[in-house]
């Protein structure tokens, strides 16, 4: 089985490189690339839960109550974006796959069913990638995502409940000889690579893609 361009969706936290990636596949592989951020708010808007209903939330409730409320319309964004843009390699933020809420996460899970998560870290080593996109958001937007006692950037990281690369046992190790005697591959120009991260060998990182200034791994794992 070998997985096509267009079944790979760049996922990650903020400040991580997906847009940059999406602008060297646009070049390279002269597909239809779409970061659901630029275009996320006209799919909110559907739902009632657009930038504008976020602030007027904000304000009558705080950050974080209004940020729970307006996740409420980020699955249905995740699904629109697919509908709009069927072939396309599509990027989406944290924001739109890390779940906490069931429903939720399975609507996304079942739409990136039949695609290629490609989580983007800068490192390998979590711990490092958790201060990394933090100086860069300081740097680049003044944030570093601590609300009270919610670090999302941790969160992001080190607890990645979102949808994992279907079918696992083929997405580690060595390529699979499928029953038919052909080899399984990942995506054009991706190694296939396990490394065990921390003290749990459950933590694998498998497909691996270096790019200048990036390590981009699968994660192996649904949390």
């Amino acid at each position: 089985m070998t997985v096509a361009v267009s079944q790979v969706v760049f996922i990650g936290p903020v400040c991580t490189g997906k847009t940059t990636l999406l602008r060297l596949v646009a070049d390279r592989v002269g597909v239809e690339v779409v970061d659901l951020d630029e275009v996320a708010n006209l799919y909110y808007e559907e739902v009632g839960r657009g930038y504008d209903a976020l602030q007027v939330k904000g304000d009558e409730v705080g950050f974080l109550a209004s940020y729970r409320w307006w996740r409420e319309g980020h699955p249905h964004a995740v699904r629109r974006v697919f509908e709009d843009h069927p072939q396309a390699v599509v990027a989406l933020g944290a924001g739109h796959t890390h779940y906490q809420d069931q429903h939720m996460f399975d609507v996304v899970a079942t739409v990136l069913l039949h695609r290629y998560p490609i989580l983007v870290l800068p490192s390998s080593d979590l711990d490092q990638s958790v201060e990394v996109i933090r100086a860069r958001s300081v740097a680049s937007r003044d944030m570093d995502w601590r609300y009270g006692d919610v670090d999302f950037i941790e969160r992001w990281v080190k607890r990645p409940r979102q949808p994992r690369p279907r079918p696992l046992d083929r997405l580690h190790g060595e390529p699979d000889t499928a029953s038919d005697g052909r080899r399984d591959h990942g995506p054009p120009g991706w190694t296939s690579r396990t490394q065990h991260v921390g003290a749990d060998p459950a933590h694998r990182l498998g497909w691996c893609l270096t790019a200048p200034g990036w390590v981009i791994w699968t994660r192996l794992v649904d949390e």
